[in-house]
């Protein structure tokens, strides 16, 4: 499975605004722009305290409350969390023990009250850490024992009520589990059984209706299993035979309608298949042929242009692919200064509040956060 869905300037990529420099063309004909200047940076006090789990266990989300985003790491009977702020904070907050394995262990707003939760299922039984202000609760939910393999099983909202819920399919079959009140309701769905490559299978609402479908491709079509709520129909949607590696292909809404597209990343372009909402549009997007290793590279909104940019970090360069309006991506590089955590523990996400994506790292007790400016990378290692 291919997790969804992660500053400003254009040449050709997907999102933000930003005005060329005059002479930086690429052979794309849009600019490549670079952040003026040198990369700064600040040097605060560490983390007194801190500890990891398992990092196959790690995770980012909401789980404070706020607008800010924040690291667990979950560690038998407490999880570690790490509360985004300037500086981070740590505390090991406490649950019961008892977690599935890390390949069926999720996040997402459980209970509706919009802090992200923590749900691990094991046999017949869901483990939730469900988050409030100030800790998790825990509580078991069970279900049928009846589950597909990790790589096609996920967490979102299925049902469109606002709570996550829980897919997981196997041939002919979704065991489909609802999120309603403190509990899930349980059902299997027949769908064709007609599947791609689990790594090219993503869950998001292509469709545009708020409900979280099931897209796998495979060559020229993607198997769609799209949700009606309590249900799934199935259908066959074409595109063009044009892909990357599975490691650089992404689902997110990159045009900004409404409606998950696929991005599929391969030197100098990005194949693009843009939902219509009953298909896919099969488009090329150029770009400078800079990248990082897949385990740092990143779909985020990081010049807070409200579309998903692509971030690809290769020691102190970020190789920049800003989304233009949602019609096409702009390269540029933005410098930062190093250290790098393990891909397992480097994050992207909006850790400062302000509607732009940075990029976190940790290694150990010291966390390195590169803020984005909007138009670059500032440094900051606590």
């Amino acid at each position: 499975m291919t997790t969804m869905f992660t500053g400003n300037y254009y040449c050709r990529i997907g999102m933000g605004l930003v005005t060329a420099l005059a002479g930086a063309c690429a052979a794309d004909g849009d600019a490549d722009l670079e952040a003026s200047g040198e990369p700064t940076s600040e040097q605060s006090q560490p983390l007194a305290t801190c500890g990891w789990g398992d990092t196959a266990y790690v995770r980012t989300g909401f789980f404070n409350g706020g607008n800010r985003l924040d690291v667990v790491s979950p560690d038998g009977n407490k999880v570690h969390t790490y509360l985004a702020g300037a500086p981070f904070k740590y505390a090991a907050r406490a649950v019961t023990e008892g977690w599935g394995a890390s390949g069926y262990t999720w996040t997402g707003d459980f209970d509706g009250n919009g802090l992200t939760d923590l749900a691990s299922a094991s046999g017949g039984n869901v483990r939730m850490k469900l988050a409030s202000d100030t800790g998790f609760s825990s509580e078991t939910w069970t279900v049928p024992n009846d589950w597909g393999p990790t790589a096609l099983t996920f967490a979102a909202d299925f049902s469109g009520d606002g709570k996550t819920d829980i897919a997981s399919a196997e041939g002919g079959t979704i065991h489909h589990h609802i999120t309603g009140s403190y509990a899930f309701t349980s059902s299997n769905i027949p769908i064709t059984d007609a599947w791609g490559s689990s790594a090219l299978t993503f869950a998001a609402d292509f469709t545009g209706d708020g409900k979280a479908d099931i897209a796998s491709a495979s060559g020229g079509n993607v198997y769609m299993k799209i949700s009606t709520g309590p249900s799934f129909s199935s259908d066959t949607w074409t595109i063009a035979n044009q892909w990357g590696s599975s490691s650089y292909t992404y689902a997110a809404d990159f045009t900004g309608d409404g409606k998950a597209d696929i991005a599929s990343a391969s030197g100098a372009n990005v194949y693009m298949k843009v939902s219509t909402g009953t298909g896919f549009s099969s488009q090329t997007w150029p770009v400078t042929s800079a990248w990082g290793s897949a385990g740092y590279t990143f779909v985020a909104d990081f010049n807070g242009d409200g579309l998903p940019d692509l971030a690809s970090v290769d020691g102190d360069n970020i190789y920049m692919k800003l989304s233009v309006d949602g019609s096409s991506f702009t390269s540029a590089t933005w410098h930062v200064n190093s250290p790098w955590g393990p891909s397992a523990l480097t994050h992207a996400g909006d850790f400062t509040g302000d509607g732009k994506a940075d990029l976190v790292t940790f290694s150990g007790c010291q966390v390195t956060l590169h803020r984005s400016t909007g138009a670059g990378f500032e440094t900051v290692i606590y």
